[in-house]
């Protein structure tokens, strides 16, 4: 089922009115324009299988969310301009093929959160490169692959708390297209380890990166720092000491929606030797 919302905008802002044709007519004479955004949505519908549904053309948002899916198939998505946000939230997501997305190059908002999957592979995320918004909560990822967000350096923000993360390498961000618009990094987890791969943040800390939680975030590891404040160890203890550091809340900011310099970014990551 297609649901078409429009939505009249005033010369002093937006003002949702339920349009119809005649409404249409006296807003033009008006000089008032008229936006309508086009939504397929398909929540709460039991589907198992989401190759069964066909996206009509001009499409702008596809809802898929509360439904059984298990696999996102390559090539499914049509490559349609009009489409910006797509929500597959609320599933039982295992599988997402490589390029699934690959076609979604306007997409800026997509929402995966609340599904069963364990690992954010190299490819799954290809061609995303207008993605602003990415949510991957509440699900059991445990890895990030290489390069798996290297495509995406127009995001802004990303959600990955609530896994099973215990480290975000550098390596996951393409050194010569970093995400340079990025304000918001939530990865929340008591699974949080820190070892080696895991300095670059701490280099960050105080920058673009705040270490905070209402609750205790104090090292697992190494023996040496266990039970110590994340804030109160130095980065040179963390070189020196050993290789395994955890955290029970982690987020990176960017602070009031800006991101950081693409000089600084690239100071702080030391590009040119993480990879």
């Amino acid at each position: 089922m297609v649901f078409y919302e429009m939505e009249a905008l005033s010369m002093r802002g937006a003002v949702p009115l339920d349009v119809r044709l005649v409404d249409l007519i006296i807003l033009s004479a008006l000089a008032i324009n008229v936006s309508c955004e086009i939504k397929f949505d398909r929540r709460n519908q039991n589907l198992t299988d989401i190759t069964t549904e066909t996206i009509p053309p001009g499409t702008n948002i596809a809802r898929f969310g509360f439904n059984l899916l298990t696999v996102v198939p390559a090539n499914y998505f049509p490559a349609d301009p009009a489409f910006t946000r797509l929500h597959i939230d609320h599933n039982d997501l295992s599988t997402i093929h490589d390029f699934a997305f690959s076609n979604l190059q306007n997409l800026t908002a997509l929402k995966l959160q609340h599904n069963l999957l364990k690992v954010i592979k190299t490819d799954m995320l290809k061609g995303l490169f207008g993605l602003r918004q990415l949510f991957l909560d509440h699900n059991l990822v445990h890895t990030v692959e290489i390069l798996a967000f290297s495509d995406l350096a127009k995001l802004e923000k990303c959600f990955l708390h609530a896994n099973r993360l215990k480290s975000l390498p550098q390596s996951a961000f393409d050194q010569n297209n970093l995400p340079v618009a990025l304000n918001t990094m939530n990865i929340r987890s008591s699974d949080l380890e820190c070892d080696c791969e895991m300095v670059w943040l701490k280099k960050c800390d105080g920058t673009w990166i705040t270490v905070a939680s209402n609750l205790p975030t104090l090292c697992m590891g190494p023996a040496e720092l266990a039970g110590r404040k994340w804030q109160n160890v130095t980065l040179q203890e963390m070189e020196t000491h050993g290789k395994r550091l955890g955290l029970n809340h982690l987020k990176l900011h960017g602070g009031k929606g800006r991101g950081m310099p693409q000089q600084d970014f690239h100071n702080i990551l030391g590009v040119g030797s993480w990879l």
